[in-house]
């Protein structure tokens, strides 16, 4: 699959999975855990901000139609595959996770479509909804 093509195939799966998700939850009183990749789509700023980690680094950073491998997987690995033994991935983490970087990969997120109007049915129904993620609590 094409670089071009991986965000509308990731939304379009996304999307199914919410509608099984929350398929028979609706009016009862039903737990829904999820990850915080199912609402949004997180590339723009997860991208950005890695690439300007890496640049922050004095490294070349891939264009970012070929970072996308980088969302989901612990971005403490991702950057070490990226600097591949030249450099430090803490180091890039750190730059990663610093206020001005941080700001920019919420603010670049996109609620994917459905999403808002399927939480505000569960929330009327009285279901009880949990967001799970595995992100660092400075990021929550």
């Amino acid at each position: 699959m094409e670089a071009g093509t991986r965000a509308p195939e990731r939304a379009r799966r996304t999307a199914e999975c919410w509608k099984r998700l929350t398929a028979g939850l609706i009016g009862e009183a039903r737990s829904l855990s999820t990850w915080t990749e199912h609402c949004t789509d997180p590339a723009e700023g997860i991208v950005g901000c890695f690439r300007l980690a890496l640049e922050t680094l004095g490294r070349n950073a891939p264009p970012a139609a070929e970072l996308h491998w980088i969302i989901g997987p612990s971005l403490r690995r991702s950057f070490a595959d990226a600097l591949n033994g030249e450099g430090d991935p803490e180091e890039a983490l750190k730059i990663y996770l610093a206020d001005g970087i941080r700001s920019k990969v919420f603010s670049k997120a996109t609620v994917y479509d459905g999403v808002q109007e399927t939480l505000a049915e569960l929330r009327a129904a009285g279901t009880r909804l949990f967001l799970c993620t595995a992100k660092p609590l400075c990021l929550r």
